[in-house]
């Protein structure tokens, strides 16, 4: 699962970048999309519900929730990129 928040082109950049490695390394990668911090946590959620095996975040809008909601979802491996 990959969580982005931010149109800004370093968050582009890890898109793509993160799309890329998962196309060639044949990893099913799911984007999901959020608004602000409410839709981020939103999305959190959400992914460890599915148990992934990873859940990525990029852009300067996840980096806070992240931050916070991580310790809450200690079984679950995951990486936030500003």
């Amino acid at each position: 699962m990959l969580i982005t928040a931010g149109s800004d082109a370093p968050t582009a950049t890890l898109v793509e970048a993160v799309t890329a490695w998962a196309d060639r390394e044949g990893v099913d990668l799911e984007r999901m999309p959020a608004a602000d911090d409410d839709e981020v946590e939103d999305r959190i959620d959400e992914a460890v519900a599915t148990a992934p095996d990873l859940v990525l975040g990029a852009g300067p809008g996840v980096i806070d929730v992240f931050s916070l909601l991580t310790g809450q979802h200690l079984a679950q491996q995951s990486s936030a990129e500003a």
